[in-house]
């Protein structure tokens, strides 16, 4: 495929798409909701299989080749045995309706928490403060793409650890080269189907970065002066329920020079994004009835 035709059609079936897209996430949606009766899901069904139809015509006005994924049949539910271990997913995408449809299809999974943007710039912020498990990232947006943004990311030493997830209208084969140099670990075509979006994150969940318990010291045992005063443990808390990142590791520098060995433990667990273990060692902590209490 030439340059020029790899540069035409991705832009020109953008346009085209983005709203056929939306239309077709949105029949996958509604087509989940228990309330609705045979008729009306009879009418999304419709709706669901003419947008299909009108897709496939369109990749053919634009010689674009079909989509590789499986066909999604709505009277289906699937369902997957997703990791019960927390998740945390970034969706960055222009398109308002295209995060909210990835949003509800991860749901029902109590253990998945998600950020949003709407472009690149925003994440990258939004990452410094709560660095995700899992980036699911649109290539085409305004300002920055998701290109460009990878491979910023790419050289955060924070962000290493990062799956990163693209998603575009467009097949894979417009964009392997740049897939393949940036290390990406999956990629979604749109409109994004619920049982591949569930099957992606499932199989790469199991390649997240999670503590090894054989690697950590986290046996030896603190003093009651070893541990910082109520205060700090309780603003510590407070930034673990939120998945402040940046924000735990600047209160763990501040206290470092006075709490070497609570600093290195915390910093130990938060690298590895184990906020619950965090709090659960806190809580231990506040109960040691022998600890000096620093005045809050």
């Amino acid at each position: 495929m030439s340059d020029k035709n790899l540069t035409k059609a991705p832009n020109l079936s953008h346009e085209l798409l983005t709203p056929l897209n939306a239309i077709l996430g949105m029949t996958q949606i509604l087509n989940q909701d228990n309330d609705l009766n045979s008729q009306q899901k009879e009418m999304i069904q419709s709706i669901h299989h003419s947008g299909e139809k009108l897709l496939l015509l369109i990749r053919k006005v634009l010689n674009i080749p079909n989509s590789s994924q499986d066909d999604v049949n709505l009277s289906e539910t699937v369902t997957f045995d997703m990791t019960t271990s927390p998740i945390h997913i970034m969706v960055v995408d222009d398109v308002q309706v295209n995060r909210f449809m990835i949003q509800k299809i991860l749901s029902p999974f109590a253990n998945i928490t998600i950020d949003e943007a709407s472009d690149a710039e925003t994440a990258l912020v939004q990452m410094e403060q709560r660095i995700p498990h899992i980036l699911i990232i649109d290539i085409f947006m305004p300002g920055m793409n998701g290109f460009d943004a990878i491979q910023l990311i790419r050289q955060n030493p924070l962000f290493q650890s990062i799956i990163i997830i693209v998603m575009s209208s467009d097949p894979i084969d417009y964009h392997r080269e740049k897939v393949n140099a940036n290390g990406i670990h999956a990629y979604l075509e749109k409109p994004v189907k619920r049982d591949k979006l569930i099957a992606v994150i499932n199989d790469n969940a199991k390649n997240l970065s999670r503590p090894d318990e054989d690697c950590i010291d986290m046996d030896f045992v603190l003093t009651a002066n070893q541990i910082p005063d109520d205060k700090c443990l309780s603003e510590l808390k407070m930034l673990c329920n939120q998945g402040a990142f940046s924000d735990i590791r600047t209160l763990i520098s501040s206290i470092k020079e006075s709490y070497p060995e609570f600093s290195a433990l915390t910093l130990k667990l938060v690298t590895k994004f184990q906020f619950s273990e965090i709090n659960d060692r806190i809580n231990a902590f506040q109960k040691l009835p022998e600890r000096n209490m620093n005045p809050a």
